[in-house]
């Protein structure tokens, strides 16, 4: 806690005596990722099938998008929403548009207080807006503190993530249709857990749509 403090001091520090740079280069730019690293994107586009559920998602996890993520989630640079936000508008898919709400995949109480935000729900703001849509962030509930997952096999994660989440208020979601949102998408897991849930709770229709997909192998 108190190595993060520090560091997040000494980035403000840097934003105010030195010029403005890309966070992915780090070549001198007006803007959090500069026109040239934007073209570097690696997008996917398509549906992945993961523990049985179809997800879609846009990006794949590495290079600029992994990096943007990372500066967002660790060290607080809400200046690369902007970036993030513009290519989840922009491709965001068709057909995921009849929604009745917003679902961003819900931190644990402990790891929002340290990060003092949910990095998806702040990314869902501009879909939010476009398609004139609430964000619910707060029918499911992280009751559980699950373990990092990047240290986990995918088997570990299924049983990591069993009783993770709990619903508060089964009566929004009875003949909804939800769109299920998570920044990265590994084994499917979480979301696979919660879709479930929504489910069981009577939603009529779960849209999974992750921002980015990582890559695994275990």
């Amino acid at each position: 806690m108190k190595f993060d403090l520090i560091r997040k001091l000494l980035n403000k520090l840097l934003d105010f005596f030195f010029p403005s740079r890309c966070l992915n280069c780090f070549k001198i730019s007006e803007l959090s990722i500069c026109f040239e690293c934007q073209k570097k994107v690696s997008f996917l586009k398509d549906f992945v099938e993961l523990n049985g559920e179809n997800i879609y998602c846009i990006t794949l996890y590495s290079g600029v998008i992994k990096k943007a993520i990372w500066q967002l989630k660790f060290n607080e640079r809400l200046g690369v929403l902007d970036f993030l936000e513009n290519i989840l508008v922009k491709y965001f898919p068709e057909n995921f548009s009849d929604f009745d709400f917003l679902l961003p995949v819900p931190l644990s109480d402990k790891r929002s207080r340290d990060r003092g935000f949910n990095q998806t729900e702040l990314l869902l703001k501009s879909v939010s807006k476009y398609f004139d849509k609430d964000i619910a962030n707060n029918i499911i509930i992280r009751k559980k503190e699950t373990k990092p997952f990047f240290k986990l096999t995918k088997k570990e994660r299924i049983q990591e993530v069993k009783g993770a989440f709990i619903i508060k208020n089964l009566s929004t979601i009875r003949g909804k249709k939800v769109l299920l949102f998570d920044d990265i998408i590994t084994t499917g897991t979480t979301v696979k857990e919660i879709s479930s849930l929504l489910y069981k709770a009577g939603a009529n229709k779960v849209y999974i749509l992750g921002f980015s997909r990582a890559g695994y192998n275990k």
